[in-house]
């Protein structure tokens, strides 16, 4: 069989980006942050389903914070831009309210209904609205933090180049199991869902794109996961690099796509810490 994208074959792409298939019991992951997320939302003080558009997908969830003028940590979900919401996701919001941060949970519009522009158009006014209103559930909006996993990854370097109008600022981003280069999910069985061309994947890829807005980025990574995402990783840290972006690779040890998400929702766990430390949190 010919290579359709580098050393891969059609069906050697494919199975790196699959990453269902790469970890048999992803589904016991999944229900788990369901549970999880289902006491959150239970137990912690939260604005839910709050509209920062029109379309019936951008709704945010604010979980606020104690303190007043509390740092905010923005997450956009995984679910490679066609599944998951930030329903399931809510976990997350658990231990940086314990830490005194504010943490917005954003749902944003999917394909096939919805193109990969539209997506991120949405996220960036998603990124706005916090910035506008975040003042009045008691978070700093001069103390803002995006983290994103997987297809949430690669928007959360994309909220770092420019866009439509000015971008909004930031005091970093931390990237978990990120996608920058989206040539070869193009290229994968992913785009029978996505529907994107060439342009459209190459404007959309951050690692062909200048970073625009002059704060840390995070790229992370687990050590289990597929040659393909640990080249995005590695790629999208030396492109940024180069044009001068303060840019910090990590790789968790023992983590796959799934597990490593509860390194960003566990305080002793490095991705945790690593918000907190751009977000000016204790």
């Amino acid at each position: 069989m010919a290579n359709v994208y580098r050393n891969w074959t059609q069906e050697a792409l494919d199975a790196q980006y699959n990453n269902r298939a790469r970890v048999p019991d992803f589904q016991s992951f999944v229900d788990d942050w369901a549970a999880r997320s289902t006491r959150a939302y239970d137990s912690l003080p939260v604005h839910r389903d709050v509209a920062y558009g029109e379309h019936p997908r951008e709704r945010l969830d604010v979980f606020t914070a104690a303190r007043p003028g509390a740092p905010v940590h923005v997450f956009f979900h995984g679910g490679y831009w066609q599944s998951l919401s930030k329903d399931t996701f809510a976990f997350i919001a658990a231990p940086f309210a314990a830490a005194g941060v504010t943490t917005v949970m954003v749902n944003y519009p999917l394909a096939p209904d919805d193109d990969m522009d539209r997506i991120i158009d949405a996220c960036r006014g998603a990124l706005a609205w916090v910035h506008r209103e975040i003042a009045s559930s008691g978070g700093d909006p001069d103390k803002i933090v995006v983290s994103g996993h997987s297809a949430g990854g690669h928007i959360a370097a994309m909220l770092m180049t420019e866009g439509n109008g000015p971008p909004t600022p930031v005091k970093g981003a931390v990237s978990v199991s990120g996608l920058f280069d989206l040539e070869p999910i193009h290229l994968c069985y992913l785009n029978a869902v996505l529907g994107m061309d060439a342009d459209a994947a190459r404007r959309n890829s951050p690692i062909h794109l200048a970073p625009k807005v002059a704060c840390p980025l995070v790229l992370t990574v687990g050590e289990c996961e597929s040659e393909a995402y640990h080249s995005q990783t590695s790629e999208m840290a030396a492109a940024w690099a180069e044009q001068g972006a303060d840019v910090t690779t990590l790789t968790v040890p023992a983590a796959n796509h799934f597990s490593i998400l509860d390194h960003l929702a566990d305080p002793e766990g490095r991705l945790f810490q690593a918000v907190m430390r751009l977000s000016g949190g204790h």
